[in-house]
């Protein structure tokens, strides 16, 4: 169980048993995507971590320079 998992307790044969209490498949799968989004965005350059997704596949295909407060602070690119 991860923390913050709900949970639930009951008493069997003197025992206290915590059972997780089961998710839709939907929730699952949400939270595995923004632990891995997290992953993804914590191996990022610091250049990049304030980007929005949109704003950094731009600057990896090249179609436009970024623009605003942040272009100058993304590496590799030169304002025009």
């Amino acid at each position: 169980m991860a923390p913050g998992s709900e949970v639930a307790f009951s008493l069997e044969g003197g025992k206290i048993v915590i059972t997780p209490v089961a998710t839709s498949e939907r929730d699952d799968r949400r939270a595995a995507l923004r632990k891995a989004a997290a992953r993804v965005r914590a191996s990022l350059a610091p250049e990049f971590r304030q980007l929005r997704a949109d704003e950094i596949m731009t600057f990896l295909r090249g179609d436009a320079p970024l623009k605003g407060p942040r272009a100058a602070k993304a590496p590799g690119r030169s304002r025009r």
